[in-house]
């Protein structure tokens, strides 16, 4: 879980661990800008958001972060004798997941959205995806995994 997202939660679940893989989207140098700053120190940064594979200056490509969130859920499931676990993280990197995982191009998930993800642990497979209602899911292109 991202500590940050998850303050507050009390005693509603019995175990809490961080976990550096759920964290944000290393953006670079383009950190805390906005997107008008963003054009100014890398004309090119759109680039980034069509083609997952190319790192942001300085930072990670949406694809390698979704890369470690699988890695992070598939651990943390494999840990886990629960049959529901629930992880709090960043709307970016949870949308590059789903991008990656189901092949989908969503509107982006913003924070504290609850999206409903189903992996199977025992079939090492991610089975579904539910969005929160206002959220589209543009077109389905060809899935990963």
């Amino acid at each position: 879980r991202d500590p940050e997202m998850s303050r507050g939660l009390g005693d509603v679940y019995k175990r809490q661990e961080f976990d550096r893989r759920l964290r944000e989207v290393d953006y670079g140098i383009l950190n805390g800008l906005y997107t008008i700053e963003r054009e100014e120190v890398y004309p090119d940064f759109k680039k980034c958001y069509e083609d997952p594979k190319i790192p942001f200056p300085e930072g990670e490509s949406l694809h390698q972060v979704a890369l470690r969130f699988i890695d992070a859920v598939k651990d943390i499931c494999s840990r886990c004798s629960y049959r529901a676990v629930g992880i709090s993280s960043h709307g970016h990197a949870i949308t590059s997941l789903i991008e990656e995982v189901f092949g989908y191009q969503v509107q982006r998930v913003e924070n504290c959205d609850y999206v409903h993800i189903t992996y199977d642990p025992v079939k090492d497979k991610f089975e579904g995806v539910e969005l929160p209602p206002e959220r589209e899911i543009f077109k389905a292109i060809i899935p990963n995994y």
